[in-house]
């Protein structure tokens, strides 16, 4: 017997001929027409994407080190395909970089977090990356917490 089914993905229309019951089973778990297929339709599903988002952020928690270490080493075997990504970025983002190139070259970071007034100031924060010498000195705990959403700066 010969049974047809759809590809959720690409929705090619798949084929087999099922002889045994074991191939029945088989057939009736699969939904895609390859693993490209089905790693596609999970990352564009909003639902499974959010889904492992969330999964991938909880792994990274409980094994930071170990990811950060596997990293810094992927970029060290990696240089060209590292060299790509930042001239791939630099070009998409001009003007974050012609902003942060100007702020890097003209302004001096000094005195206190103006966020917290605790820590020495370590980072620069542009408000708008078209006003480029608009710059907030911060800490780097308060840098990350502006842009994590869980400080409102303005």
């Amino acid at each position: 017997m010969i049974v047809r089914k759809e590809c959720k993905n690409c929705k090619k229309v798949m084929k087999k001929e099922i002889k045994n019951e074991l191939d029945s089973y088989r057939w009736n778990r699969k939904q895609f027409c390859s693993s490209k297929c089905r790693d596609k339709f999970r990352y564009v599903n909003p639902i499974l994407k959010q889904k492992n988002k969330e999964q991938r952020g909880k792994y990274y928690l409980l094994n930071k080190d170990r990811e950060l270490k596997n990293h810094k080493e992927w970029i060290k075997n990696n240089k060209d395909k590292q060299k790509e990504i930042d001239r791939r970025y630099r070009k998409n983002n001009p003007q974050k970089n012609y902003s942060r190139t100007m702020a890097r070259k003209k302004i001096v970071i000094e005195g206190l977090c103006k966020v917290c007034n605790k820590e020495l100031a370590q980072h620069r924060h542009h408000k708008d990356y078209f006003k480029p010498y608009d710059i907030t000195f911060v800490c780097r705990k308060c840098h990350n917490d502006i842009h994590k959403g869980r400080i409102k700066w303005d």
